[in-house]
């Protein structure tokens, strides 16, 4: 009979330790679920707040642009070659840095027109200049801003009469600010554009490589890519 009894008791000892276990593990689970609304609740505000910074004029003026110690922004330029043309603008604001610091966010996608953005167009376009798919922009805490958009664009190629097959036709595109010389706007870019998503769909002409040079140009920082194509 003891025994029995003793039995009941050990059943009873681990039952109640496997109930305050669950029960353990439940709250837990419910305590980090709430951690995680709250800490998005947290950061949705946050972000409220800082769209609403971004577009006052009076903490933050999109008009004015972002200089450095030089008196001048740089603008590191490049172009992605794919099906459409992706161009990638970064340069630094740092008005943007402090405010994201200030409200404790990493990363912060905004629409660009709430934002300064350079005003850098094709030059020897052959259509639309402006025929670009606007995007949000991302800005980080560091101050660095960076937009990425798809366009669609056109450019002059002049041609010679006699073209041989084994011939490489050289397309120049030229990017450079509308408004804003060298003094105010400074362009980089990297030696070639960016390739690793190309296709070839074109079924008259290859690319073989591509090169970049940037330089000033009647008092303007340009961006010249030159497309080398070959006759199939």
């Amino acid at each position: 009979m003891g025994r029995h009894v003793e039995n009941h008791t050990c059943l009873f000892f681990i039952l109640a330790f496997l109930f305050c276990f669950v029960s353990g593990e439940y709250k837990a689970s419910v305590d980090d679920d709430s951690d995680d609304e709250s800490k998005a609740v947290t950061r949705m505000e946050a972000e409220n707040s800082l769209f609403q910074y971004i577009a006052d004029p009076a903490i933050y003026q999109r008009l004015t642009v972002p200089r450095g110690e030089d008196g001048a922004v740089t603008v590191h330029h490049a172009l992605f070659l794919n099906r459409i043309l992706d161009v990638r603008w970064t340069w630094p604001d740092a008005r943007l840095g402090e405010l994201l610091g200030a409200a404790n966010i990493d990363k912060l996608e905004v629409p660009v027109d709430l934002l300064w953005i350079p005003d850098i167009i094709l030059y020897n376009s052959a259509g639309n200049p402006d025929n670009v798919y606007h995007v949000k922009a991302r800005v980080s805490n560091d101050g660095n801003v960076t937009y990425l958009h798809p366009a669609h664009v056109q450019s002059f190629c002049s041609m010679p009469d006699a073209f041989s097959k084994n011939e490489i036709l050289s397309c120049k595109l030229l990017f450079g600010s509308w408004v804003y010389d060298s003094s105010t706007l400074k362009l980089s870019a990297d030696d070639h554009a960016q390739l690793d998503l190309f296709a070839d769909f074109d079924r008259e002409w290859a690319l073989v490589d591509t090169t970049c040079a940037h330089f000033e140009l009647n008092r303007y920082s340009v961006a010249v890519y030159t497309l080398n194509l070959n006759k199939k």
